[in-house]
């Protein structure tokens, strides 16, 4: 029975060091479902060949030790599969986004989902942190969450053409793409979100969030210079003439004077 015992535990420690390689700890897993039951499959047979050994071994009052490589394994296996649903998740709520017209997605709901999801994954078992898996997951999460809050921005009235064309000639999108892509962006309403994200704009959002700042304030020197132009296009002036040079002058009014300081800019 001892034997059978240390047989066992060899081959619970050669499992291990296989099963930390598997496929389904890389996100490029193509198959990660498939290699999951597979390794949950082995790691069944493990446990059966475990529970005859201490049936047998009690008959012998021969204490068998606790197979930790074996319980980590099914302990992985349990947190892979966690981690593989999330991405699972987030690829398929990313492609449903990706459909919508780029003007009409709601990035402040999209963006609490998000924030949801992060908050779940950051509360996951500590084993998982070190993982490429996770890694990857919580790259793709900041990366919508940064790409709807560039969404957001672009999606202020304030963005004209020579807007996106100082933004799109910040990034790094061959100059004589520009004006195709203002002309996607600012005027073909099917527009996706797919296409506004496949820009890449995640990676220059101090430019995204610089140019429309920037738009803001050319809008609201536009709308005051508008007023300006209502408010001065019906005033009349009166005229008087200078009593020692004879030179006509622009006669004042109180009128006129609270005009001049209320439109002061």
């Amino acid at each position: 029975i001892r034997k059978r015992i240390n047989d066992f535990d060899t081959k619970q420690l050669g499992y291990r060091e296989t099963f930390i390689s598997l496929n389904f700890f890389h996100p490029n897993c193509p198959f990660p479902y498939d290699d999951l039951n597979i390794a949950e499959d082995v790691c069944r047979d493990f446990e059966e060949e475990y529970e005859a050994i201490c049936s047998a071994a009690k008959l012998f009052e021969v204490t068998v030790p606790d197979p930790k490589a074996l319980k980590q394994c099914r302990k992985e296996i349990r947190l892979a599969k966690g981690l593989w649903d999330y991405m699972q998740i987030m690829d398929t709520t990313i492609d449903h986004w990706k459909m919508t017209p780029w003007q009409d997605i709601n990035a402040e709901e999209m963006d609490l989902e998000c924030k949801r999801m992060a908050k779940e994954v950051k509360a996951m078992d500590k084993d998982v942190k070190n993982w490429v898996l996770f890694a990857r997951l919580e790259a793709n999460i900041r990366i919508v969450i940064s790409s709807l809050k560039s969404v957001s921005e672009l999606q202020n009235p304030s963005i004209k053409d020579r807007h996106w064309e100082e933004l799109l000639s910040s990034t790094n999108i061959m100059p004589r793409l520009v004006s195709k892509l203002i002309d996607k962006f600012v005027r073909d309403g099917s527009t996706t979100f797919a296409d506004l994200y496949g820009l890449g704009l995640h990676n220059f959002e101090e430019e995204v969030k610089n140019v429309v700042d920037k738009a803001v304030k050319e809008s609201s020197m536009e709308k005051t210079l508008r007023e300006l132009k209502v408010t001065w296009a019906t005033q009349e002036y009166g005229f008087e003439i200078h009593p020692r040079t004879g030179t006509k002058l622009i006669k004042t009014s109180e009128d006129l004077i609270e005009i001049l300081e209320d439109n002061q800019v």
